[in-house]
């Protein structure tokens, strides 16, 4: 039999520090198929839980009262500096952090 590790997944921003908005594959892939939208969620804490418990997220973008569940198989890659003028953003990565990862094959 296999046994799962412990469940070690964590949050991490997506681009380092700024106002970042979530993308897929590049910085112009903004598919509305690899999220869900949410409104009414008025806090970046109520958009992280709302993640943990989708059994598919990837991640969220948040903005005041906005919240996107990605969803993308792939997770989130990319993101989009986006002007602080034109809308407050986080975009936080769920999973195994990063740092865990290594390359797998030649």
């Amino acid at each position: 039999t296999f046994a799962y590790p412990p469940d070690h997944r964590g949050w991490e921003p997506v681009g380092g520090p700024g106002n970042h908005a979530c993308r897929g594959d590049n910085s112009s892939d903004n598919d509305p198929k690899h999220y869900q939208v949410h409104t009414g969620i008025h806090s970046l804490w109520g958009c992280k839980d709302l993640c943990e418990r989708t059994d598919s997220c990837k991640g969220i973008e948040y903005s005041a009262g906005r919240c996107e569940i990605w969803m993308r198989s792939r997770g989130i890659f990319a993101f989009k500096e986006i002007p602080l003028e034109t809308a407050e953003l986080t975009c936080l990565r769920y999973g195994w952090p990063t740092s865990k990862l290594v390359p797998v094959g030649p």
